[in-house]
């Protein structure tokens, strides 16, 4: 469903449990489009984390990739840089609103039964009023 010019494209997994969750996302002018990563992606993204290290424990927790024109960016965190007391939709989130600030964000239709986008705000609300 994404097809077309990669420009403006960003991916996140997170891998638990060495299961990757991976999200891709379309910038647009006033919103951000969010897909589910196909299975053949999902797929993918497992092995590069399984390549990454011979150490399960090293390996990266997340991986965000831009691309920006002709050009691409990896980020990646590992374990210790990722606080466990928040959850992985709150990352996810939060990534987001530094990416791309406060966008509207749509769910495509691979979506739209997952309620989790729907729960990240909610998520993000009881933190800020607990802190």
């Amino acid at each position: 469903p994404i097809g077309g010019d990669p420009d403006g494209l960003f991916l996140y997994a997170e891998v638990a449990d060495g299961r990757p969750h991976v999200v891709l996302c379309r910038n647009r002018d006033k919103s951000v489009r969010v897909y589910r990563g196909s299975p053949e992606l999902s797929a993918l993204v497992e092995q590069v984390w399984a390549l990454s290290h011979d150490d399960p424990l090293k390996r990266w927790a997340v991986m965000e990739y831009a691309v920006e024109g002709t050009k691409f960016d990896t980020h990646f965190r590992y374990a210790e840089e990722i606080d466990p007391a928040v959850a992985s939709k709150v990352r996810f989130r939060s990534v987001l609103d530094a990416r791309f600030g406060r966008k509207r964000l749509i769910r495509d239709a691979s979506l739209r039964e997952d309620t989790s986008l729907q729960e990240i705000e909610a998520e993000k609300e009881k933190i800020r009023w607990s802190t």
